[in-house]
């Protein structure tokens, strides 16, 4: 899998991949390595902003649709311009399919990876400096989004119809049980990686007050831990109600969930997986403070 859906490469044959297609409900542990590589560059984002007053906002979304771009070789991004030429293509099934399928790049292909990557800017852009209290919930949201991006891909898989194409192999051995073990691995990780954020923020805030008054965030630990993991939760949810919709999408258009499909869906969940945890976090604060 780290061969198959990150720049890094290695040695695999026929009996990698058909351990892959047996075991897609690990995905999300990809998930988690680009997950862990944003928390680091978030983590070294907030230093240099703190210290050199480094402007955060815009680059944060940058660098983490750059690393998650370019870390996946930009295999995903490839199939969501697929996949918005295809749904864009006038004329019955076997015109859409073809149009996915064609090397050209068309006005939906260009269309629906604007919209999809300035939604998912715009999000991770949203925290101005280490001072915004939305910057720790992006703290966690951010890494733990690519988890459920790729829950989203073995949810679209375990309910798409299979193909004739690469990831007919990964669609055609998925099924329910897959999509669950798979959120079964995204939550556990997720829970994992909540403990970690939680102790991180917790050492930056001893050092910050170390030095500095005042505490770095204006909620406490147990309700940033708690919040976070009720976002999490949702996020789980929406991210198997993303890939189920997709490729029933996909079934009804192109007859098929294919790697396009695939591809495409690991993009568009990312902006509104991040979007719904985001919201939930929002509506507990305003609960929180309207009692």
């Amino acid at each position: 899998m780290i061969s198959f859906f990150t720049i890094k490469k290695e040695d695999v044959g026929q009996a990698e991949m058909d351990a892959m297609e047996e075991n897609f409900h690990f995905a999300p542990l990809v998930g988690a390595v680009f997950g862990l590589v944003l928390f680091i560059e978030m983590l070294i984002l907030y230093l240099l902003n703190y210290f050199v007053n480094f402007p955060m906002g815009p680059v944060i979304g940058i660098t983490v649709l750059a690393t998650v771009l370019l870390g996946s070789k930009f295999l995903h991004f490839d199939g969501l311009v697929d996949f918005g030429d295809g749904i864009v293509a006038s004329g019955d099934r076997e015109k859409h399919v073809a149009a996915m399928k064609d090397t050209r790049v068309g006005a939906g292909g260009i269309g629906l990876a604007l919209i999809v990557t300035l939604m998912a800017f715009s999000i991770y852009s949203v925290a101005g400096s280490w001072s915004d209290p939305l910057f720790f919930a992006l703290f966690f949201i951010i890494p733990a989004t690519e988890v459920l991006v790729k829950n989203a891909m073995v949810s679209a898989a375990s309910n798409g119809t299979a193909g004739d194409g690469m990831a007919s192999g990964q669609v055609s051995k998925a099924g329910t049980d897959t999509m669950f073990k798979s959120s079964t691995v995204s939550a556990v990780v997720l829970v994992i990686g909540l403990v970690i954020v939680t102790i991180s923020i917790w050492a930056m805030n001893a050092v910050h007050t170390s030095y500095w008054a005042g505490d770095l965030m204006p909620w406490s630990y147990a309700f940033y831990a708690v919040s976070m993991f009720i976002a999490l939760i949702i996020g789980v949810v929406v991210s198997m109600v993303i890939g189920k919709m997709v490729s029933q999408f996909a079934d009804k258009t192109f007859g098929a969930t294919t790697g396009d499909v695939l591809g495409a869906t690991n993009e568009i969940a990312r902006p509104l997986v991040a979007a719904a945890m985001l919201f939930v976090f929002l509506i507990i604060i305003y609960i929180l403070m309207r009692v």
